[in-house]
């Protein structure tokens, strides 16, 4: 069985069931992954290098420009500042 999706460029490709449901299980895994590593402060945030205050990945404030990628852990120890908003702890 095929399913067409349509990506911004409205080009459809043909996509089977079971490519479908391998992408959803990377995703699963990925998801799993990152609730484990919160449980032990390896979660990966984003720390803006100029307000030191860090974030959460899907957070709208670790969007900005100035940032990058660590573990919470690491973060902490930088004496990071945790948003208000998405509460990374």
């Amino acid at each position: 069985m095929f399913n067409n999706i349509k990506f911004l460029d409205s080009k459809p490709i043909e996509t089977t069931t079971e490519e479908i449901t391998e992408i959803n299980t990377e995703m699963v895994t990925e998801v799993q992954t990152e609730s484990s590593n919160i449980e032990n402060n390896d979660m990966i945030v984003v720390i803006n290098n100029l307000t030191k205050k860090y974030h959460k990945t899907t957070c709208r404030y670790a969007k900005s420009q100035n940032t990058r990628k660590i573990t919470l852990s690491e973060a902490k120890e930088q004496d990071g500042i945790a948003c208000l908003v998405c509460k990374p702890e």
